[in-house]
């Protein structure tokens, strides 16, 4: 089999971890309210402030009563939290703004507190990435000597940036094309080429690099 590096994903700035994230179906079977699953900053730059609306909504058949904690981080911040009282079927906007500093991920999250326990709303903001992903292994199983078997590999861009990629492998492995460049959402094609020239089992690795990131 041929092994392909993956690529990890860059740390969030200022991430905190609470004991549980519920999601939007979750929170609203639990605690009978409904206030989607997470608020998303994408496309900022650094400097001004970003503003977003948050609904809260009661959706159980009794009257509700909720406050919310502040974000801990600077980055984010809200007006003094006061008491909500939701009857059935009403609902509640508030806003949360973003003042970033630097072109970095920042992560944070919103606790509210009910009648019926906690739940928490993550508040994120995210850059634009370069990711890729690409086959995990493949095998040929028996190959005649001196002749050449081929097999496709793929290289897939889930990033929002294009990639540019380049791989490395060692004879009798080849890979064509050996770089290229994928665009976000888009996926390439390679051919990988076997040609032994000796009767033996061969397992091999071949890494595929993207300009900046590490393999």
């Amino acid at each position: 089999p041929i092994c392909l590096g993956l690529l990890d994903s860059k740390a969030m700035t200022s991430f905190r971890v609470p004991s549980e994230i519920l999601t939007r179906e979750q929170r609203a079977r639990r605690y009978g309210v409904d206030c989607g699953n997470d608020l998303l900053w994408k496309d900022w730059v650094p400097g001004g402030e970003i503003v977003k609306k948050l609904i809260i909504k009661n959706v159980s058949k009794k009257t509700q009563n909720l406050k919310y904690t502040l974000p801990v981080t600077k980055y984010f911040s809200m007006e003094y939290p006061e008491p909500i009282k939701l009857h059935p079927g009403m609902s509640k906007t508030v806003s949360i703004s973003f003042r970033p500093i630097r072109l970095e991920p920042y992560a944070d999250y919103i606790e509210f507190t009910t009648d019926h326990g906690r739940f928490y709303v993550p508040v994120k903001a995210i850059v634009p990435q370069v990711a890729i992903r690409v086959t995990e292994s493949v095998d040929f199983g028996f190959c005649p000597v001196h002749e050449v078997s081929k097999q496709k590999i793929f290289v897939y861009n889930t990033g929002q940036l294009p990639a540019p990629f380049e791989w490395s492998s060692n004879l009798p492995f080849s890979i064509s094309p050996a770089s290229g460049v994928v665009e976000a959402n888009e996926t390439m094609e390679c051919e990988l080429t076997f040609a032994p020239k000796d009767a033996t089992v061969l397992v091999a690795s071949a890494v595929c690099s993207v300009q900046g990131v590490e393999p």
